[in-house]
């Protein structure tokens, strides 16, 4: 360096307006491209920056390593997005099968809800079963049911005897007929 232009590129802590801690270069910006300038990007200019400053002692193994690193790393960075890896089908098996234990979970969860609801219904019925059955068991139930059907058997025996009694009534009127049919049958052959 010269003595007599120093510029300091120091290292300032990262910010959200700085976040690589890059410092601002100190001096009238020359906005003119001139001759022999190039732009470059940031991340080409951190490459360029690691590899100047590694010292003696980091052997070309040390670097060959970490450039292998970051590529790696850039590589997987790319990979993870893609569907059609063997990690990502694995991935996707995997959740596939865990969603087909949630739909079979709760199916058998609907399931088990109808058999309570058929449960509980079966029981309500033999609650009403048990409190009908109780309840016919008594005595004055039976003797009232008794003395009813001692009724219907006897508006029953009514309504047959009263049928039976149009039945003869009935059958009496159809012999009279036929026999006034046959007397005047007999009228006209004389």
């Amino acid at each position: 360096m010269r003595s007599g232009s120093r510029r300091t590129n120091a290292v300032q802590p990262p910010s959200a307006t700085n976040p690589r801690g890059v410092a601002a270069a100190t001096g009238a910006k020359n906005t003119q491209k001139g001759k022999g300038q190039a732009i470059i990007s940031l991340d080409e200019l951190d490459r360029i920056r690691a590899q100047v400053t590694n010292t003696k002692e980091d052997t070309y193994q040390h670097q060959r390593d970490a450039y292998r690193k970051s590529l790696q790393e850039t590589s997987k960075n790319r990979v993870k997005n893609w569907g059609n890896t063997m990690d990502a089908l694995r991935v996707k098996r995997e959740e596939d099968r865990i969603k087909r234990l949630e739909d079979e979970e709760i199916e058998r969860r609907r399931v088990d809800a109808e058999e309570q609801a058929y449960q509980d219904d079966l029981r309500q019925q033999a609650i009403i079963k048990a409190a009908s059955t109780m309840h016919e068991q008594q005595d004055m139930v039976k003797a009232l049911k008794g003395k009813m059907l001692m009724c219907d058997v006897a508006y029953e025996q009514q309504a047959q005897k009263a049928m039976a009694d149009r039945k003869k009534a009935i059958q009496k009127d159809v012999e009279k007929h036929w026999v006034e049919v046959e007397k005047e049958k007999m009228k006209e052959y004389d």
